[in-house]
């Protein structure tokens, strides 16, 4: 006979108080897991851990990524009590390697615990800081501005994701170098961009200091011609015959010629 019953009958009996020990120990965990989340979860929503991401331009954006970060905070106090858990339930049945290797998962739990607030808490930074970036540059009337938006934008996915991989203590060489390697082009992104605005920025300074021109002068500038609709510290916005507005850099206003028509 290949496979003697009797001798897993006789272990499983002289096992038998092991296994309800670690069927309760399991159930226990499962329902300790789910009430202590449950409760994290009331605490937090409550107290208002979370309006650091308060005040974002959408409150649909806010309210999901509220949702997902107590979901993610549940979800964490929940599978650390299952897993801790589960490594007593298995030091019960007296299986030495895999209660050597919950003991190290457990005590790794942290990192990653570490690593996904990280990276989570990094894209809300990265969301909040590109907002208000993109409200000041739409405000200035910059031209092609969603390049430096962007570039800043990812700059900071790469800074949190090369945070969250040295807590899991994966080697982010490789990252740092092409991080390095785009925070170069950032910069020279930057610095263009950065002359075209101070460029303008002079201009405006000079066009409303001196008052070249004012709101409800008709002017032609290259070959555009319309009434000034407003004039601003980067550009001025002029409205055309035809309805059509367009901005032109207040640089091009100071260093070409402005054909203005009298009234």
């Amino acid at each position: 006979m290949l496979f003697d019953y009797s001798k897993v009958a006789d272990a499983m009996s002289n096992h038998a108080e092991d296994f309800v020990y670690v069927i309760l120990i399991l159930i226990a965990g499962l329902i300790i897991g789910k009430a202590v989340g449950k409760v994290i979860r009331a605490l937090i929503d409550k107290t208002g851990l979370l309006r650091v991401i308060k005040g974002t331009k959408s409150k649909e954006s806010t309210r999901r990524t509220s949702f997902t970060l107590l979901n993610f905070i549940e979800a964490v106090v929940r599978w650390t009590i299952y897993l801790i858990a589960t490594g007593q339930a298995i030091e019960i049945l007296g299986f030495e390697e895999l209660t050597r290797a919950m003991g190290e998962l457990v005590k790794f739990l942290p990192n990653v615990v570490i690593a996904l607030v990280i990276v989570i808490f990094g894209f809300i930074a990265a969301d909040k800081i590109v907002s208000a970036l993109d409200d000041f540059l739409r405000e200035s009337k910059l031209p092609n501005y969603t390049i430096i938006t962007s570039s800043v934008r990812y700059s900071i996915y790469i800074i949190a994701i090369i945070m969250a991989l040295a807590q899991l203590h994966i080697s982010t060489q490789v990252l740092v170098v092409l991080a390095g390697v785009f925070s170069f082009f950032f910069v020279v992104i930057i610095a263009i961009g950065a002359r075209e605005i101070a460029t303008n920025l002079f201009a405006g300074l000079q066009i409303i200091w001196y008052r070249t021109i004012a709101v409800g002068d008709v002017i032609r500038v290259e070959g555009t011609e319309g009434v000034v609709d407003e004039i601003g510290i980067i550009s001025t916005t002029v409205k055309t015959e035809d309805g059509e507005y367009v901005i032109i850099p207040n640089s091009h206003i100071a260093n070409y010629k402005v054909f203005k028509k009298l009234s």
